[in-house]
């Protein structure tokens, strides 16, 4: 007895639910980086819907062979995140920008999980994240000396390669 074909059917059954929980875990960590973040009007909750909206968007675009609805959504997305912080005056050396491209970003990821570009969503979601962290790493330059930086980054490329590095 071949269960091939049942199990690709199981599979099948299971890719868009699957397709829709990755985009939530995107939004979701990006979400959980702009929390972080007092001033931002976007944190966990929006991204993780926001980037939800965009595998609908995807879907529906799919469903009704249209583009249009993933670029209205985009414009809607923007729209509601750039409105949230109209007219709002901000601290010094705040623009709200990180928050705004983030929600974009989700959304534009959300859309990438519904095509199947899963693994790039994830990827670049991942580089985001390490990117909109800077400010934690920029903070963590200022409570390390150099040379114990040195040190550390020498110690560990010694103990993964076995090799003492020149630095």
């Amino acid at each position: 007895m071949n269960t091939a074909p049942a199990l690709m059917n199981v599979m099948d059954e299971l890719q868009v639910p699957l397709q829709f929980m990755t985009s939530l875990a995107i939004g979701l960590l990006l979400g959980l980086e702009r929390q972080r973040n007092p001033i931002a009007k976007a944190g966990l909750r929006t991204c993780a819907l926001v980037a939800l909206f965009g595998t609908i968007c995807g879907l529906l675009a799919q469903v009704t062979q249209s583009t249009w609805v993933v670029t209205a959504g985009l414009l809607l997305a923007g729209a509601m995140i750039i409105a949230a912080y109209a007219g709002e005056a901000l601290p010094e050396g705040e623009s709200g920008t990180t928050t705004v491209i983030a929600v974009l970003l989700c959304y534009v990821l959300g859309v990438m999980v519904w095509y199947g570009r899963t693994q790039h969503a994830v990827g670049l979601a991942i580089a985001a994240i390490a990117v909109a962290g800077g400010v934690a790493l920029t903070t963590a330059t200022y409570l390390v000396s150099a040379d114990d930086f040195r040190d550390r980054v020498k110690s560990e490329i010694s103990e993964v390669t076995g090799l003492t590095p020149v630095l």
